[in-house]
């Protein structure tokens, strides 16, 4: 592991932990095979193994996001796995691992709270992970970003939008996948899945204050990107397993409108699939052709 070492990193970063007594086994030692698990899952899901031992030799001060969003997710998600697997008592001082039969292990009731919340925090330190690394051009080039471009919903906001409070990560799984086959079908039908690629790529990198960047060419795309998420969106929101049936057609038509209107702005519509279906055929008055007219 190179992300929780010891006892007093994993400590720090699990705050209100019982300090163990004296010759009595350390938290870490405990729960080490969940971290080693935790470990895993984080490089999987969020920052490959490759990238973070970059940013663990960048990253030394414990202020820099970088360093401290990574290994607290880790401890969060080792923690909350290693709950039920373990006798953990609840106090008013904190949370311990009880050894002796002196001391009950927390009812179910107080341990599902304690998952709840560990999984609540989890989940609000990775949405704070998210908006850093979408500034890393080296993040973004990485495979692990690609779960983050597989739809037009690189964050958490899709999880705000459909009204989900508990539980966000799993959550954002689900729903971004659920959107990438809706728009792959939006893709397909209307806007070509070569602009939709496009973008998807365009999404997840970091969104502008400047003020040049709110006019021209990056607004008209913003401008479609909301408008595709809200389709989608509504979809969602119907809950049915029909999803093309329940596509906005008038909406995708105005949008892929736009889209062909602007070819500067959208060049991956010129020579794609669809382009062709929607600018019909083209005749011209050829003297070989036999309805050649003067």
């Amino acid at each position: 592991m190179i992300l929780i070492p010891d006892n007093t990193t994993l400590r720090s970063f699990i705050p209100n932990t019982m300090a163990p007594v004296k010759g009595e086994t350390t938290l870490f030692d405990k729960i080490k095979p969940f971290l080693v698990a935790a470990e895993n899952w984080f490089c999987e899901n969020l920052i490959p193994l490759s990238l973070l031992q970059h940013y663990i030799e960048e990253a030394m001060e414990e202020d820099d996001p970088l360093y401290f969003l990574p290994r607290r997710i880790v401890c969060l998600q080792a923690w909350m796995n290693a709950v039920p697997a373990i006798d953990v008592v609840v106090g008013p001082t904190g949370v311990g691992v009880t050894e002796t039969a002196s001391l009950k292990p927390a009812a179910k009731a107080k341990i599902d709270n304690l998952i709840a919340s560990t999984i609540a925090e989890r989940d609000r330190n990775i949405e704070s992970l998210i908006a850093h690394l979408r500034v890393d051009s080296r993040w973004i080039g990485s495979r692990a970003a690609d779960k983050f471009r597989c739809s037009l919903f690189p964050d958490f906001r899709v999880v705000d939008a459909m009204g989900v409070t508990k539980e966000r990560w799993t959550a954002y799984l689900g729903l971004t996948h659920k959107a990438s086959v809706i728009e792959d079908i939006i893709g397909r039908r209307w806007i070509s899945t070569e602009v939709l690629q496009d973008l998807r790529s365009r999404s997840i990198l970091p969104d502008s204050d400047d003020d040049h960047n709110h006019h021209g060419k990056d607004r008209l795309i913003r401008e479609v990107t909301e408008l595709l998420r809200d389709v989608e969106l509504d979809v969602m929101r119907s809950d049915s397993v029909f999803l093309e049936r329940n596509l906005d057609k008038e909406r995708l038509c105005d949008i892929t409108n736009t889209i062909r209107r602007n070819p500067d702005v959208f060049p991956k519509w010129r020579h794609s699939s669809a382009a062709g279906r929607f600018n019909g055929p083209v005749f011209e008055n050829r003297k070989e052709s036999s309805g050649y007219w003067l």
